[in-house]
């Protein structure tokens, strides 16, 4: 990425790259953004609950930082404040995974992603509240309480990744660092108002992050705008360059721009697209059995999961929120010819997703149906919410394809958003599709 930026006045402005251009020019100073962001995490903590733990080293990391831009080139996260979620290992900061089993676990080694983070410069603020074991898409259960949206305290984040959507949607953080196993990014992104990166699976490594279902993990990211999502993406996974970071910037063209879509009778969405076709944007409407795929989706989900946690449940069952404790019952009743058959039809499945989305730049589907509902209304019935959340999200994460989800603006108020699903491996692609769509509906 060149500094300084050069940007289209009628796109988007990247927030966290034009902070790091402040910093490169010495604008902005990295104990001014710790201090900044330290503050404001504890600030929004008492109302939104969005960190179990602050790290009140960063001020220290940026002190240190300080010191080493003045004999040297700025490295590319300088000075940043970014959260990571509380499922994934950083050195010396305790790491709990939303659970009473691990609350006060503090790890030895950070998590390859962290590690990555640190040598960029960037400053961690804190772990972010998470489901408990990243095992629910609501953040209604664990060890510290819910996390709470940032629009209206009394409605849910979505999870598992919500105190990262939170942090980020608040301003404590410019970007954050979650997991995403049926949508554990895109879901808590789409109902906090920002952006959520899936990236393709393992395009960002998986050592040191805590488990929840190995072969659907994903890390991924939150921020307020695609480029932003694009080039942290770009920076932790730092091998072969499959991150174009300046398409994000640029986008694609609408007119040149070429989407099959779901046709689901969603409001918003069919606004949206409606909008995209009259906008320019080819759109074409595509059949795809999500129910069968999500159904696959689910075993191989349900049974790792029991996998990780057999050993611990067994041994310590009180200790699970109830509806964790009922999915990973759930999981260990399943045979083993379920999980392979499931596992076996990933390659038909993938057959089937690419010829359906071949020729064009990435699937368009809405991230979730509704706007986040108020704790009272799913608090006791997180797994029929299940159903709703990961509807258009899950199957992303059996196939392993690149995802995210673009805010489509706001209802009643409350955030919605779209989803972008692109190819194996064809990120940039996706990328720069949602940069358009970011600048259409912005």
């Amino acid at each position: 990425m060149k500094f300084p930026l050069e940007l289209e006045t009628t796109k988007p402005k990247p927030v966290l790259l034009l902070k790091e251009d402040e910093v490169r020019r010495g604008v902005s100073k990295p104990i001014e953004e710790a201090s900044r962001a330290l503050d404001s995490a504890r600030r929004e903590n008492n109302t939104f609950n969005d960190y179990i733990t602050i790290n009140d080293a960063a001020v220290e990391d940026a002190t240190a930082l300080e010191r080493e831009l003045k004999s040297g080139a700025a490295p590319p996260l300088a000075g940043l404040p970014i959260s990571v979620k509380d499922m994934i290992l950083t050195r010396g900061l305790r790491t709990t995974m939303g659970s009473s089993l691990f609350k006060d676990f503090v790890p030895s080694y950070d998590a390859e992603v962290v590690s990555r983070l640190r040598e960029a410069g960037a400053l961690i603020v804190g772990k972010t509240n998470l489901h408990e074991f990243a095992s629910g898409v609501t953040n209604l259960s664990s060890v510290v309480g819910p996390a709470r949206n940032p629009r209206d305290p009394a409605r849910i984040t979505g999870g598992s990744s919500g105190g990262s959507a939170a942090s980020v949607a608040l301003g404590s953080a410019i970007a954050s660092l979650g997991t995403d196993t049926s949508g554990s990014v895109r879901i808590p992104a789409a109902l906090c108002g920002v952006v959520g990166y899936k990236p393709t699976y393992d395009l960002l490594s998986r050592d040191g992050v805590f488990p929840l279902a190995w072969s659907l993990d994903h890390v991924g990211l939150l921020a307020k705008t695609v480029p932003d999502v694009a080039y942290v993406a770009n920076v932790l996974e730092g091998r072969t360059g499959r991150i174009d970071v300046e398409w994000a910037v640029r986008g694609i063209e609408p007119e040149d721009l070429n989407l099959a879509y779901l046709d689901v009778d969603i409001g918003f969405y069919q606004n949206v697209v409606t909008q995209l076709g009259s906008r320019g944007v080819r759109i074409t409407k595509v059949a795809l059995d999500l129910e069968k795929w999500n159904s696959l989706q689910r075993v191989v989900r349900l049974v790792e999961a029991a996998s990780v946690h057999r050993g611990w449940f067994s041994s310590n069952p009180e200790a699970y929120s109830p509806d964790v404790a009922a999915l990973l019952k759930e999981g260990l009743s399943f045979r083993a010819v379920d999980y392979v058959d499931s596992l076996r039809a990933r390659r038909e499945v993938m057959d089937e997703f690419l010829r359906e989305t071949r020729g064009f730049h990435a699937l368009l589907t809405p991230t979730i149906s509704v706007v986040a509902p108020s704790v009272n209304e799913v608090e006791g019935r997180e797994l029929q919410f299940r159903t709703v959340a990961t509807k258009y999200v899950s199957f992303a994460n059996y196939l392993g394809v690149p995802a995210i989800s673009v805010p489509a603006g706001s209802l009643d108020g409350l955030p919605v958003a779209v989803q972008l699903v692109g190819r194996p491996y064809e990120d940039s692609v996706v990328l720069a599709a949602a940069r358009t769509l970011e600048t259409l509906l912005s």
